[in-house]
């Protein structure tokens, strides 16, 4: 097929090579009032819609045409509005930019005059020199639906369906709930199964929790101990001297001391793992803090957010604090606290299950879409339709809004809800 002369956009087939690689999203321009034309196939409605222009100058290039403001006269109004919608448009990126520019002027290329989005009705419309045509969604379902969706992994979501029982149940585990020990259970899901099931019949039966066999205690504030190193001793010795008792009881305590500290050391990484998501929570919290206090106290110009003060001030104060390891934390914490607030901030679900380390929230998700879905199943038992996901996640995304204004609200007085409106929206992709 030969593109390399304008041709009709009639035949939606043509086009598809200089848009379907696209990923069309909420990109709209000025509105204005289009009237659609009619082809020789079919009768297009008027639609008032968005309309992004392929008439660019014939010396520009593609990577250099980035969007800029048009100052004008307007009502502080408007200009509020202008700067709401320039927010909006810097959260898609320069490579969106330019990308969106690039299948512009390729459409431009084949024979394309303007390209009219409209967000509401989800239809693009595409003109030349002769005719419109309206392009819908589902005329590119199966385009859509080839691309392959990465999906939760299935460990992941095996761990969802049982913290999903354990939801129903961690008020029957102990403040420090018990860790898995490895000799009895030597895979982890045996043990989430012994566990639950465990906590099923107390449940039934009303009565307090018990160690069993295979668990082990913890305890947050525990030390362990260390070797203790010994002088030189002969190797030969008589068999009933005093010294050979001395020596043969020292190297068999040694021995004692490396298999039970061995065991002490798991159960210190148990610790450390628990340990390491609280320090992750409290980290979003008070970075939550921190960016709402500057928010209302620090003037900016328009290339600095609240966000950016906020770590300005954490290194002026703590300039030897690793950055790269406060921005991964700031990654995972606000997805631990999600899965935190299903059992009203108590600690017991999550330390139950050793597989929630902090790295798990990240690596078995992929995606934002897929943790709004696992979450949802936590919290339902019920796995949702992938294609859900995006729909999930700007809900997931109101929910963190009034999340973060409570979080503020817990340590600040007088906490303004209209004053940190576009803080807690420049913020809401952390």
């Amino acid at each position: 097929m030969d593109f390399s002369k304008p041709v009709k956009i009639r035949n939606i087939h043509l086009l598809k090579t200089a848009i379907l690689p696209f990923q069309f999203n909420n990109t709209s321009a000025q509105s204005e009032e289009h009237p659609e034309t009619e082809t020789s196939s079919q009768q297009y409605d008027h639609e008032s819609s968005s309309r992004v222009t392929t008439e660019q100058e014939e010396n520009s290039q593609v990577n250099n045409k980035k969007y800029k403001r048009v100052k004008t006269k307007s009502s502080p109004q408007e200009t509020e509005d202008s700067r709401e919608m320039e927010r909006e448009i810097n959260k898609f990126g320069t490579n969106f930019i330019d990308v969106l520019f690039h299948y512009l002027d390729n459409m431009k290329q084949h024979g394309v005059l303007s390209v009219t989005f409209n967000i509401s009705e989800g239809t693009i419309s595409v003109v030349d020199s002769e005719s419109t045509l309206i392009l819908r969604s589902n005329q590119y379902a199966d385009y859509f639906q080839k691309k392959k969706i990465k999906e939760i992994c299935p460990s992941a979501i095996n761990v969802g369906k049982d913290l999903h029982i354990l939801l129903g149940l961690f008020l029957k585990l102990p403040q420090e709930p018990p860790m898995r020990d490895k000799i009895i259970f030597p895979k982890k899901e045996i043990y989430r199964k012994a566990l639950l099931d465990h906590l099923k019949i107390i449940s039934q039966n009303n009565q307090e929790f018990k160690f069993f066999k295979g668990t082990q205690s913890v305890n947050l504030n525990q030390v362990g101990g260390s070797l203790e190193l010994v002088t030189k001793v002969p190797i030969k010795v008589q068999q009933g001297a005093v010294n050979f008792k001395y020596i043969a009881k020292k190297l068999a305590e040694n021995i004692y001391q490396s298999v039970n500290g061995e065991v002490k050391e798991q159960i210190n990484k148990e610790m450390s793992r628990r340990k390491e998501l609280r320090f992750h929570v409290e980290v979003f919290k008070a970075y939550t803090r921190l960016q709402a206090f500057c928010a209302l106290n620090l003037s900016r110009s328009k290339s600095k957010t609240a966000r950016s003060q906020a770590k300005s001030i954490v290194v002026k104060y703590f300039p030897q604090i690793s950055l790269q390891n406060m921005s991964l934390m700031l990654q995972w914490a606000p997805r631990i606290y999600r899965l935190l607030l299903l059992s009203n901030e108590d600690w017991r679900l999550i330390d139950s299950f050793e597989e929630l380390s902090a790295c798990f929230f990240k690596s078995s998700m992929n995606s934002a879409a897929n943790f709004e879905i696992w979450l949802n199943l936590v919290r339902t038992g019920q796995i949702a339709d992938y294609k859900n996901g995006t729909s999930m996640c700007e809900e997931g995304k109101k929910f963190m809004k009034e999340v973060k204004l409570n979080i503020i609200k817990e340590y600040f007085d007088e906490v303004d809800e209209k004053n940190l409106k576009d803080f807690i929206t420049d913020d809401d992709d952390e």
